[in-house]
């Protein structure tokens, strides 16, 4: 599995930006031959008040069943693919 801290950003109504650190995993297989392939980016979290990535905002990050409710914007993508 690797893991990587991202910016994103939600805008805000009366303009600017709110920026999200969110945590991205994806799970990546190496075969005997030194080859890798994987899905894609899966799971998403962001920081609990103790600064651990513990809330879960959403999975199948950058596929079509992602949906996240972020600052009351619905989300069907976190915004990021491999």
């Amino acid at each position: 599995m690797k893991l990587a801290e991202l910016e994103f950003g939600v805008p805000k109504k009366d303009g600017g930006d709110t920026v999200h650190h969110w945590l991205y995993t994806a799970d990546i297989d190496r075969d005997s031959g030194g080859d890798c392939s994987t899905d894609d980016l899966d799971k998403v979290y962001e920081a609990g008040p103790d600064g651990r990535f513990t809330k879960l905002v959403g999975s199948n990050a950058s596929g079509p069943n992602f949906h996240a409710l972020v600052d009351g914007w619905i989300f069907s993508s976190a915004g990021y693919k491999l």
